[in-house]
């Protein structure tokens, strides 16, 4: 169940590169208004009105207001929140950011396996069987705030 007047952001908990993300956006979060859970927690699924498979493609991020953002639109939603992330959001929002930024946004989704093993050295390893191996430093999985 969402914790009101948060965005919940559906991630894959097992992936390096969105473990990574997660950890540059959270310092900016003092206010606690972001949700981050694993969509692989079947618990955490059932409520979701998308497939495994959408929700794998992209990252999906619920508004307190029910509304969804998906992938590129769901970090533009992300840093909106995010009172020092606002200019960056807004500016995200116009062009050729608005129409280049899902196309970036797909390809690097697509590739987050590929791109966590060229980045090992920042990001920890996928643990959904892609077989790179954790950096020390940084290897500490995915954590849900509730």
């Amino acid at each position: 169940m969402p914790n009101p007047g948060k965005l919940r952001v559906y991630m894959d908990g097992g992936c390096g590169l969105c473990q990574f993300a997660q950890s540059l956006i959270e310092p900016y979060d003092s206010a606690r208004v972001l949700e981050f859970v694993d969509y692989n927690d079947p618990e955490v699924r059932a409520g979701v009105p998308f497939p495994v498979e959408e929700l794998g493609a992209r990252m999906h991020v619920e508004a307190p207001d029910g509304s969804w953002h998906k992938g590129f639109f769901g970090w533009i939603a992300i840093m909106a929140a995010l009172p020092e992330l606002r200019d960056v959001a807004w500016m995200l929002g116009l062009p050729p950011f608005v129409m280049l930024g899902p196309v970036a946004y797909d390809l690097i989704a697509a590739n987050r396996n590929e791109l966590s093993s060229a980045l090992l050295a920042l990001v920890p390893a996928c643990e959904s069987g892609c077989g790179i191996e954790p950096h020390a430093a940084i290897a500490g999985g995915f954590k849900n705030q509730n």
